[in-house]
């Protein structure tokens, strides 16, 4: 009696157990886009109709791309910003040459009697930052660049230099908005 009680009461756990990971939903029928047969029969790909998860910790709205720009890091959410910048200081060659945009805020710094202009860009928790430095396009004096943590966006060429036996990356013919 008692083995028929177990066998009975774990029959019953299971019809529930898959009643509960079936759904109302069925992702596997011809209506839903993102069905594994829509996908298969779509050359392995995802209908490009489907909808985007947004971040909502995300500060800043994707623009429209850029024409004349190869890496437009206005298009990213704020971690992958953070992420591909930090991909740009451990790669540098792969950047080398290419037009860059991105928003951020105003970087000055002061280091032996050099002032140095970047645009910082922060992780998604804001508890660290990278920057990428950039030479503005032009004549200008100190005065004609915004204040520090001034939001910017910085377009420009992509280079590295060295200078005191270390290599730096920079943003190089810039144009500054702010």
């Amino acid at each position: 009696m008692k083995k028929g009680i177990a066998l009975m009461l774990i029959c019953c756990v299971l019809t529930a157990l898959l009643a509960a990971c079936s759904d109302s939903k069925n992702y596997n029928n011809a209506n839903n886009p993102n069905s594994v047969e829509n996908v298969l029969n779509n050359g392995g790909k995802a209908p490009t109709t489907a909808p985007v998860a947004v971040d909502s910790t995300q500060e800043t709205v994707a623009h429209p791309p850029t024409p004349g720009v190869d890496v437009d890091l206005t298009q990213f959410s704020s971690k992958m910003v953070f992420l591909e910048v930090q991909n740009m200081f451990r790669r540098p060659d792969a950047y080398q040459g290419k037009i860059i945009k991105m928003e951020g805020e105003m970087s000055i710094t002061e280091y032996q009697g050099k002032t140095y202009y970047a645009c910082l860009v922060r992780d998604a928790t804001a508890c660290c930052a990278n920057g990428i430095e950039f030479l503005w396009k032009g004549e200008h004096t100190a005065a004609d660049y915004p204040a520090q943590g001034t939001p910017i966006t910085v377009v420009g060429n992509f280079g590295t230099y060295t200078e005191d036996n270390q290599m730096y990356i920079q943003l190089t013919d810039a144009t500054l908005e702010f």
